[in-house]
C-alpha cells in the first residue's frame, strides 16, 4: 500500500505538470504574432496626433511642419493627382476656409470628419469617383458658400437637411445618381443661393419652388423629371432660366 500510495502521488503530479505546460504554450501561441506580421497599431486610436497630421501634410503637399500644416487656409489644388479615399486625417485641418480636391481619382464616400471644418467656405469635390450618400454632417458647415460635388456617383436622396446651408450661394450637384424628390420646403431657407445646379440626376423628381424662379436664381434641372415653372428647354433636356 505504501508504495501504491507514493506512486500514485507521482502520477497525479506528473498530470498536474503536464497540465500547467499546456495551459502556459496555448497561451503564448495565442499572444504570438502570425508569422509576417508586425507591431503596427491595430487602429487609428492607436495613432498619435503628431503622426496624423504627418499623413495629411504629405498627402496635401506640404512640409512635414505641424504648425504651417494646421494653419493651412486654402487646398488647391494638390501637387499630384490623388487617388483612392479622402484620408479623414483632413478633419484636422480646421482653418481651412477653401477645400478644392476637383479631377482627381478620388474614391469611396464623402468623409463626416469634414464636419470640423467649421471655417470653411468652399468645398469642391468634383469630377471624382465618390459614391455613397451626401453625410448628413456636411450640412452643419453653415459657412459654406459654395458646395461643389458634380461628376460624381453620389446617390441617396437630396435631404431636407440642405435647410441649413444657410449662406450657400452655389449648389452644383449635378451628373450624380441622387433619388427622391427634391425638398422644395427646404429652399425657402437659402436666402443667398444664386445658382442651383441638379440635372444629370435622373431618378430625381419634383419641382422647383415658385420663389426660387422669383429670385434672382439660374436653376438648371432635367426637363423630363423635374418641373419648373420659369425654366425653358435647352441643350440635351436640361432646363434652366436666367433669372427674373
Amino acid at each position: 500500500r505504501r508504495y501504491w500510495f507514493i506512486g500514485g502521488g507521482i502520477l497525479l503530479l506528473t498530470i498536474i505538470v503536464v497540465a500547467i505546460v499546456f495551459v502556459v504554450v496555448r497561451g503564448s501561441k495565442n499572444d504570438a504574432s502570425p508569422p509576417g506580421s508586425s507591431n503596427i497599431p491595430s487602429s487609428k486610436s492607436q495613432v498619435s496626433l503628431e503622426e496624423q497630421l504627418d499623413i495629411i501634410c504629405s498627402w496635401i503637399g506640404l512640409p512635414s511642419n505641424i504648425d504651417v500644416c494646421l494653419k493651412t487656409t486654402n487646398i488647391t489644388p494638390l501637387p499630384t493627382t490623388a487617388t483612392g479615399t479622402i484620408p479623414t486625417e483632413l478633419g484636422l485641418l480646421t482653418s481651412l476656409t477653401y477645400l478644392n480636391l476637383k479631377r482627381n481619382g478620388l474614391t469611396g464616400s464623402i468623409i463626416p470628419q469634414l464636419e470640423a471644418l467649421t471655417n470653411l467656405n468652399e468645398l469642391n469635390l468634383g469630377e471624382n469617383d465618390l459614391e455613397g450618400t451626401i453625410p448628413s454632417e456636411i450640412y452643419s458647415l453653415t459657412q459654406l458658400t459654395t458646395l461643389t460635388s458634380y461628376g460624381n456617383q453620389l446617390d441617396g436622396t437630396l435631404s431636407s437637411d440642405i435647410k441649413r446651408l444657410t449662406s450657400i450661394k452655389s449648389l452644383f450637384l449635378y451628373d450624380n445618381r441622387l433619388t427622391g424628390t427634391v425638398p422644395e420646403n427646404s429652399f425657402d431657407a437659402l436666402t443667398q443661393l444664386t445658382s442651383l445646379r441638379l440635372y444629370g440626376n435622373s431618378a430625381l423628381v419634383g419641382s422647383i419652388p415658385v420663389f426660387v424662379c422669383n429670385r434672382k436664381i439660374s436653376p438648371q434641372v432635367d426637363c423630363d423629371s423635374i418641373d419648373c415653372s420659369c425654366c425653358t428647354s435647352g441643350t440635351f433636356r436640361v432646363c434652366e432660366s436666367t433669372g427674373p
